[in-house]
């Protein structure tokens, strides 16, 4: 819906700026990414999502959902 994209571009602006700030620490870092990715696939930006998913996975395939998001997104963005 139109409330719900207009309210994941807010927060992608949000989340990139909190990215931008010093001292989270690592688990803070990939919170605010995961959260980005999120944020992105609400709003559509179904490539940004997966990128964002994909650098979790490798970094640790068992961080919340992830591997899940990057089965299912996969396929949208590589193709079958």
């Amino acid at each position: 819906s139109f409330m719900r994209r207009s309210l994941s571009v807010a927060a992608i602006r949000w989340y990139e700026r909190a990215l931008s700030v010093p001292g989270r620490g690592f688990e803070g870092d990939r919170r605010v990414r995961y959260r980005l990715g999120v944020a992105c696939e609400d709003s559509g930006e179904m490539v940004r999502a997966f990128a964002y998913f994909l650098d979790l996975y490798a970094e640790d395939a068992r961080f919340e959902d992830v591997a899940e998001r990057v089965h299912r997104l996969r396929p949208l963005v590589v193709g079958t």
